[in-house]
């Protein structure tokens, strides 16, 4: 298990912020093995499919921020507002993402408008502004929304 620690920006928002810890398995297999659930039993229950596919998603980011000597939080307020990784490279660089293994429209839809209602809360004269917000998707074609965020499928993420 990894720690994955809350993000610290300056907000405008006057909503407290959590700053627990969430947990991501290194391998997320391991996830899908303690629940004795194999890919069929997965496949039917994609709510719970969605777990082991954050973790995923999230060590991927890691591996690929680290290189880029950045790291990765999540956010989450007391209005229960969250924001599943944020990707900090540091002086004002960073970028918000939503992770869905889902990639329906209607979930894009969704996770594009909390995108940007979370960039919305963010003070920019401190933080910056959000070099990325992005919706991963577990399939799908890479493309950049009319609103201007992206929707980038598992499979492109890459250092």
């Amino acid at each position: 298990m990894e720690p994955l620690t809350s993000w610290s920006p300056v907000l405008r928002s006057k909503a407290r912020l959590r700053r627990s810890v969430k947990h991501h398995f290194v391998d997320p297999a391991i996830s899908a093995s303690l629940i004795n659930a194999g890919v069929n039993e997965l496949r039917r229950d994609m709510k719970t499919f969605g777990f082991p596919f954050e973790s995923l998603v999230i060590r991927d980011l890691r591996v690929y921020a680290e290189a880029a000597d950045a790291t990765v939080h999540h956010d989450r307020d007391s209005n229960n507002r969250e924001v599943d990784a944020i990707i900090d490279g540091g002086h004002g660089r960073w970028g918000a993402f939503e992770i869905k293994l889902a990639g329906s429209q209607r979930i894009i839809d969704q996770a594009a408008a909390n995108l940007q209602a979370f960039a919305d809360t963010v003070d920019t004269q401190s933080s910056g502004h959000p070099q990325v917000l992005a919706v991963i998707t577990a399939s799908g074609d890479a493309y950049t929304r009319p609103d201007g965020v992206c929707v980038i499928p598992l499979a492109t993420l890459g250092p």
